[in-house]
């Protein structure tokens, strides 16, 4: 199994409340958060590249 490189993620303190939330929901779902982060990514870059109406 090939080594997975290990990241450190910095939450702000007015982000504690989603982290929270983000953490209790993957343990609710009995995913690891890298997962739900993973996920979340991925919802975000096909948001950020879908073509735009306006042309862009």
């Amino acid at each position: 199994m090939p080594k997975v490189p290990q990241k450190t993620i910095y939450v702000r303190e007015e982000d504690v409340p989603l982290w929270d939330w983000a953490m209790a929901h993957a343990k609710q779902h009995r995913m690891p958060i890298s997962g739900l982060l993973m996920t979340a990514l991925e919802h975000y870059r096909q948001a950020v590249e879908a073509p735009r109406d306006d042309g862009e």
